[in-house]
């Protein structure tokens, strides 16, 4: 008998027979849901390589499944049956759960409706930590991190607009037409925002005993009629040592917001030598701010604007009297304040223009009436219309409205009208015509947008919002944009990416400008430094300086730094006047990096005790971080 050769017919036969099975398994009709013996039997030989080698290569094509139609809400459930899927309905998407959860599945949608996804940064993430609103047909691709956690990895929209924000100034940071001052200001109650953080008139309950003195005494006075104001009491404090202080620990500040620490002040018997109204930290170690008080024969109001550090800074009076003289004080208060524009001009923020009725302060971090980090609150000064005007001293120029002729003009922004919903339109004019929206509604934070397709032939344009209530009605408006295209929609408001600002108004440092140095270092403080006018979003200024040194001639290290980082030894910006003609006076204009908190690091290098002449310390423009 002849015995056949195994291993030759496996040989012969094996990729032969692999081939029928591989055609069979191809061409077996195959039903969705429904596994066939030899598709069972091929997944099992996939699962085993992959057990066995960690990957299944692939040549050909992948095929994934179309899954059923999901409906929209706010957790969104893509089904087993596929990866791809089309999502009916306008519900906002919060969070996605699927019936069949792997880390690292890929999940595609496809959108019927506009409808917005949102950001958690846990159950979904979304690159630039902001939700996305869906148009319809817009395509979105999502991969699972961990077990219902979804990073979305791809967007793609036929419909996006070009969102490049047309608008300077679109964040309404920048204020430097701002009259806010300190010092020997007189009251400015216009600037000042909410209730007093604290608040003594000497009229009420007797507050001596709520501060430390030291070397001094302080006492209630009754003086009918010859208190700040005509009233009938004010503080008096008398000198029994060297050094007369008062301080008081604050409470309730908010961080990063500024303030005006504020007295009315004269002198009592004699005159005092020096005083500062300052505040510093809770720890009564570090100067915050400070303004120096002249001696006045009558009753003045001086104050100093700070950017709090902490809830519980310390207010602190320091005041140089002689053996046994007095000094008295009323009306002191801490009160938030910010930038504005409240004057009757046209002056409003940087590039933007106003009706000379119209009031404007710079709103920050009010989340209750606005949208972004800085609003611009407008109070009516007339019962007739008043307005804001985007691009206003520039909106007859050629090289400007050229730009909008002949194409679809979309402006939009965010709005809170307080009580009146008769009171704010946004509209778009040019030289043909305006286009406008209806009335926001009263007492609810609105994104209001309107479209214009403007002509090819107009000879002016500019955006603006219409305030038509009553004297005395209050607005809010916040991120403002102008884009070219068919829509802005909410939610995507952005800024001008690293945008430069040069402002329209010189603004003057408070504490270096017309002032004395000898060798020194410290933290200018932009927000306090300039009033408010300067944006806490700063991340580079353009500084102008001018300074001499009479004895800048013969030394080899004469000079100013600004700088970002407080790194020795890394210079961003220098006015150095060593080997100048003494007392020649150097003027230097340049940029300089802020550090992360908007504020720049500074060195002062002189020739001896207080003769570096720091004549001149200007804001003239600013760098954004967009």
């Amino acid at each position: 008998m002849d015995i056949v050769n195994i291993d030759l017919l496996n040989t012969f036969f094996s990729p032969f027979l692999a081939l029928l099975f591989f055609l069979a398994y191809t061409w077996i009709a195959k039903v969705d849901g429904v596994d066939t013996y030899l598709a069972a039997h091929i997944n099992t030989l996939q699962v085993e390589k992959l057990d066995r080698d960690g990957e299944i290569p692939w040549t050909g094509t992948s095929q994934w499944d179309k899954g059923a139609d999901i409906n929209s809400a706010a957790t969104l459930i893509p089904g087993a049956d596929g990866n791809y899927f089309d999502v009916l309905g306008v519900v906002a998407i919060t969070k996605i759960t699927p019936a069949q959860s792997q880390p690292g599945t890929c999940i595609k949608l496809h959108f019927d409706s506009a409808l917005i996804i949102e950001h958690d940064g846990d159950f979904i993430v979304i690159p630039g930590s902001a939700n996305i609103n869906v148009r319809a047909g817009d395509e979105v691709e999502f991969m699972e991190n961990t077990v219902g956690k979804f990073r979305l990895t791809n967007w793609y929209s036929t419909s996006k607009p070009n969102l490049t924000n047309l608008l300077p100034n679109a964040g309404l940071g920048l204020w430097s037409w701002s009259t806010l001052a300190q010092k020997l200001t007189g009251a400015q109650s216009a600037f000042e925002l909410g209730a007093a953080i604290y608040n003594e008139d000497a009229e009420g309950v007797d507050d001596s005993g709520n501060w430390t003195k030291t070397d001094c005494t302080m006492v209630k006075t009754n003086d009918p009629g010859g208190g700040a104001g005509g009233s009938d009491n004010y503080y008096t404090i008398t000198e029994t040592g060297a050094t007369q202080r008062i301080t008081q620990v604050l409470s309730g500040l908010t961080v990063g917001k500024l303030y005006k620490f504020s007295v009315y002040i004269k002198n009592g018997t004699g005159t005092w030598a020096t005083a500062y109204l300052r505040i510093l930290d809770s720890t009564l170690v570090a100067t915050l701010a400070s303004t120096l008080l002249t001696t006045e024969a009558a009753w003045e109001d001086f104050s100093v604007i700070f950017e709090a550090t902490e809830a519980n800074n310390q207010m602190v009076l320091d005041i140089a009297l002689g053996g046994g003289l007095t000094a008295k004080w009323d009306d002191m208060r801490v009160i938030e304040v910010a930038p504005g524009c409240v004057d009757a001009d046209d002056k409003a923020p940087d590039w933007w223009t106003k009706t000379s009725t119209l009031d404007l302060i710079r709103i920050q971090a009010d989340t209750a009436h606005s949208s972004g980090f800085y609003a611009a609150r407008a109070t009516k000064g007339a019962n007739s219309a008043e307005y804001l005007y985007g691009f206003g001293r520039i909106y007859d120029k050629q090289y400007h409205y050229e730009k909008f002729r002949g194409v679809n003009v979309i402006f939009g922004c965010w709005i809170y009208s307080v009580s009146a919903a008769d009171n704010v339109k946004l509209q778009i004019t040019d030289s043909d015509g305006t286009t406008e929206s209806s009335f926001v509604a009263a007492d609810v934070l609105t994104w209001v947008e309107i479209s214009r397709a403007c002509g090819a032939a107009i000879t002016e344009f500019k955006p603006q919002i219409l305030l038509d209530g009553d004297i005395t009605d209050v607005a809010y408006i916040s991120e403002p944009m102008l884009v070219i295209g068919p829509e802005i929609g909410e939610g995507n408001y952005n800024s001008t990416k690293d945008e430069i600002i040069f402002t329209e108004d010189d603004v003057r440092s408070h504490e270096f400008e017309n002032t004395f140095w000898s060798d020194a270092t410290g933290t200018v403080k932009v927000r306090q430094d300039s009033n408010g006018r300067i944006p806490i979003d700063t991340k580079g200024l353009f500084m102008f300086i001018k300074a001499r040194d009479p004895g800048s001639a013969g030394v080899t290290d004469c000079f100013m730094v600004l700088r970002g980082p407080s790194t020795p030894g890394l210079f961003h910006f220098v006015c150095s006047i060593a080997g100048l003609v003494n007392n020649a006076f150097h003027h230097n204009f340049g940029l300089t990096p802020c550090d992360e908190d908007g504020n720049m690091f500074y060195q002062v290098d002189a020739s001896g005790g207080s003769t570096f002449d720091l004549a001149g310390f200007h804001y003239r423009g600013v760098l954004l971080g967009g």
